[in-house]
């Protein structure tokens, strides 16, 4: 599924090589839907196509990830949450959203 692995120390350059593969848009998460752009998506109109999670090894609450999002219409962007957060409502929808 995922092939290559990088390693970050900051959520700024995974930003920007999603950014740089098209994923522009900036997603927020509000009631179980993703918005961007005034576009309101259901989780069951989205893919994950790619994430990184950012470890801190002493303070978990200091983790993030950062996933690469793909709306059913096309729409690519990009969603950072704190560890824990949004991974569990994303892991209540696997396997449907991982491409």
């Amino acid at each position: 599924m995922f092939e290559k692995k990088y390693h970050y120390q900051a959520v700024s350059p995974v930003v920007e090589r999603f950014r740089n593969q098209g994923y522009v848009m900036d997603f927020d998460f509000v009631g179980d839907c993703l918005i961007a752009n005034n576009e309101k998506l259901a989780l069951e109109d989205v893919l994950i196509t790619d994430l990184y999670c950012l470890e801190n090894g002493q303070d978990l609450s200091e983790a993030s990830i950062v996933y690469a999002i793909l709306s059913k219409t096309g729409l690519k962007g990009i969603y950072v949450t704190g560890l824990g957060m949004l991974s569990d409502v994303f892991k209540a929808k696997e396997p449907d959203l991982f491409v």
